[in-house]
């Protein structure tokens, strides 16, 4: 069965700061159940954005990552359907400090063990069952976002149909506006 990788290649903002703490928070369909919704957080720890960076961070990983080329978001075996939802929303963290594993249980409002799937796709973070379908998982994010301290800063929805596209092993390179903040960039490896 072929695999997929989800992999951030960029990020660039466009409004001025001086200084940025960004974090991901991505929501994708259950592996084992395309009804249930499962979310996690990326990076582990808050990326820091400086003004030497002009606010734009290149996810190219330094020394030997492997086969990685960008930030590991998850992997799977590729759906029967040969489609997959993926939803992603960058989000301002405003405490430098702040615990991300915190806020993962925040936003599934994961109070017992059996919501937790960890490793299911990958990545540092666990993931979290939320019991919803993606379409609707917008709800818990949003109920998230108006009692954190933490502002959302952009959405994008990177969902991708693999029909008709060659399903030989490949890279499918993707870019897209962040509901006015800035442009990023993913990649879906198929392998």
């Amino acid at each position: 069965m072929k695999r997929l990788r989800l992999e951030l290649d960029f990020i660039e903002i466009e409004r001025r700061r001086k200084r940025w703490n960004l974090y991901f928070l991505i929501a994708t369909e259950d592996p084992q159940d395309a009804r249930q919704t499962v979310i996690t957080i990326a990076p582990s720890h808050p990326i820091r954005l400086h003004p030497r960076d002009e606010n734009r961070i290149d996810f190219e990983p330094k020394g030997d990552a492997g086969d990685l080329n960008g930030l590991f978001i998850l992997e799977r075996d590729m759906p029967q359907d040969a489609s997959i939802k993926a939803r992603l929303w960058v989000v301002q963290c405003r405490d430098r400090n702040r615990n991300l594993g915190e806020v993962l249980q925040q936003v599934s409002g994961a109070d017992k063990s059996d919501q937790v799937i960890s490793n299911l796709l990958g990545g540092a973070m666990p993931w979290y069952t939320v019991g919803k379908s993606i379409m609707d998982v917008a709800d818990i994010v949003g109920s998230f976002f108006e009692k954190s301290k933490d502002a959302k800063k952009g959405f994008v929805s990177m969902d991708q149909s693999f029909i008709g596209l060659d399903m030989e092993d490949g890279e499918f390179d993707r870019t897209n506006r962040l509901s006015g903040f800035g442009d990023i960039g993913w990649t879906w490896i198929v392998s």
